[in-house]
């Protein structure tokens, strides 16, 4: 259940969220989408108006973190990405993982994956934040469709949004 709302509700606010995703223009379609995706949407209830957030940014912990193995979306082709992101069911963050120790392949090789999935399932990319092309050693985000030039280096290995903890019977936690 979205924000402790019936299922009908929260299905309108899904279907006002999603129809971004049938902009013709996707850059625009993204801009759209993630407005609403931060902003959430109002819909009418009962006479009154109701505020609808996909996401919670007080309190983060209720929200749905979910990390993908081999995600498939269905296009104009269907398209396979290695890793992705999801925070309460939206894909987020693609992330093309390159092995390092395959011989002429790199981080750039992700970036070439991402102009391929951006024509055959447009509409994946219409609802992410950024995307990450790895091997391993480098982590690059960037816009998925954009040329490797506009792609930065993730430097920042800290983790103090959550910090975790070892402990001998549970081995890793989170400190909440």
């Amino acid at each position: 259940m979205l924000n402790g709302i019936s299922q009908d509700i929260a299905q309108r606010a899904v279907e006002l969220l999603l129809q971004n995703l049938n902009n013709p223009v996707p850059v625009l379609g993204n801009e759209a989408f993630l407005e609403k995706l931060v902003s959430g949407v109002t819909l009418a209830v009962k006479d009154r108006d109701m505020d609808v957030h996909f996401i919670d940014f007080e309190d983060i912990w209720q929200n749905d973190f979910i990390v993908t193995n081999q995600y498939w979306v269905q296009g104009y082709k269907m398209v396979k990405t290695d890793i992705v992101l999801l925070v309460n069911g939206i894909p987020l963050v693609p992330i093309e993982a390159k092995q390092r120790a395959k011989k002429g392949v790199n981080w750039m090789e992700g970036v070439r994956q991402f102009s391929t999935y951006d024509q055959r399932a447009d509409k994946l990319f219409m609802c992410h934040a950024f995307g990450v092309a790895c091997n391993g050693r480098v982590a690059k985000y960037g816009i998925p469709g954009a040329s490797s030039s506009y792609f930065n280096e993730w430097k920042d290995t800290t983790n103090d949004l959550c910090p975790t903890y070892q402990t001998p019977k549970t081995g890793f936690g989170i400190l909440t």
